[in-house]
């Protein structure tokens, strides 16, 4: 009695490979397909399809007006880059407004710091000219990590002098900076309380690892990229002659 109605549906729903039902007749799923179901091959590549690296150039297989143009506007770049960032650093008030904890200002400066360093061998991996597009980013990155920590240790002083041995200004916390970076250690402004210690820890360690690993390894991807770049043909044998006049055949 209710073997019947299970039969019927069971044959209803199941198909055969070649898309028909159990009875021979074409299911609804198989007349709307094409007969040759194949997706087409540029629709896979455009599902996988990745953005290739540029292929590198040497500057010296430009020729001598190319190479200084190209110079011309590396120069310009990191002129403006540090000169904006100069700028922001010295226009920025750092009164700490709402009273965030020095610790937070620095991971947040940490993890921005992180994503410019991505973002940055990322232009180096893809641009023509990698070698100098190294030397830019080695750049940027030093002077990103010295205006970020001077002006973390201006607000610090701004909220609190008593952070430091005395009170610091633009001047004085980028010159803090500088001689924590360099190791040179002077005595004249120390930290007073843990908060500042660790975080001019945080930066000795930086350090370390920016200008003993970072740069060095960010010269080095400029430097294989260029080394390994096919060799362009010379400007001399590109250039075409005009055949000799060949007497004209009697």
């Amino acid at each position: 009695m209710f073997i019947a109605p299970i039969k019927t549906s069971i044959a209803r729903f199941t198909t055969t490979v070649d898309g028909t039902s159990s009875g021979g007749r074409p299911t609804d799923h198989a007349r709307m397909l094409p007969l040759n179901t194949t997706p087409r091959p540029e629709l896979i590549m455009k599902s996988h399809e990745h953005k290739p690296p540029q292929s590198a150039v040497r500057l010296r297989d430009l020729d001598k007006k190319d190479r200084n143009r190209i110079l011309r506007q590396a120069i310009v770049r990191v002129v403006i880059g540090t000169g904006l960032m100069f700028l922001a650093y010295w226009l920025t008030p750092f009164d700490n407004q709402y009273g965030v904890h020095p610790f937070v200002v620095m991971l947040l400066l940490l993890a921005v710091f992180g994503l410019f360093i991505y973002f940055s061998v990322r232009r180096v991996l893809y641009d023509n000219f990698p070698q100098l597009k190294a030397i830019q980013v080695a750049i940027f990155s030093v002077t990103f990590y010295l205006y970020g920590f001077a002006a973390l240790y201006l607000g610090m002083s701004v909220t609190d002098p008593s952070h430091f041995t005395e009170p610091l200004s633009h001047v004085g916390a980028f010159y803090f900076t500088v001689v924590v970076a360099s190791t040179v250690g002077f005595g004249d402004i120390t930290p007073n309380d843990d908060i500042s210690r660790i975080i001019v820890t945080a930066q000795m360690l930086v350090n370390i690892a920016l200008i003993g690993v970072g740069v060095r390894a960010i010269l080095a991807i400029g430097k294989m990229r260029t080394v390994n770049a096919p060799h362009a043909e010379p400007k001399a044998a590109e250039t075409s002659h005009e055949p000799d006049a060949t007497p004209e055949s009697a």
